[in-house]
């Protein structure tokens, strides 16, 4: 009786030493970084390897786009990106007109199983040169 009670005891240390040690809120979460323009054109200019993907309309796209981009409207991102993306550690910079689309696709890339995502936010903000189908 006394050696139930005794494995008893070491088992419910264990339990709650192991409790302890495990802190889900310490858990990491995947999610998306932010990016700014110079660090794009910095990666631009440097050849880096990475997707830069604009998530705005076809019309947008046309309109005047950052050289290099890839179009993918934000509701067509969970159809079209497997094809286009295979690679789900690949680098993706996100961008769309203001930054909305761009957050809410960066969020979807997450959530689709992709762990290399940076919203670079609105082509508003982008202060460097823009091409367009003229």
């Amino acid at each position: 009786m006394k050696k139930n009670i005794i494995f008893i005891g070491i088992i419910v240390l264990i339990i709650a030493v192991l409790a302890f040690l495990h802190n889900p809120s310490e858990e990491t979460v995947p999610t998306f970084n932010t990016i700014s323009p110079g660090e794009v054109r910095e990666l631009l200019d440097n050849n880096e390897d990475f997707v830069l993907l604009d998530v705005r309309t076809h019309d947008e796209y046309t309109e005047g786009r950052i050289p290099g981009s890839l179009l993918i409207p934000y509701d067509e991102i969970e159809e079209l990106i497997n094809v286009a993306v295979p690679d789900r550690n690949k680098k993706i910079i996100v961008y769309c007109h203001s930054g909305r689309r761009s957050r809410i696709a960066s969020q979807t890339l997450i959530d689709l199983g992709y762990r290399n995502i940076y919203d670079l936010g609105g082509i508003n903000d982008w202060p460097f040169e823009i091409e367009d189908e003229n």
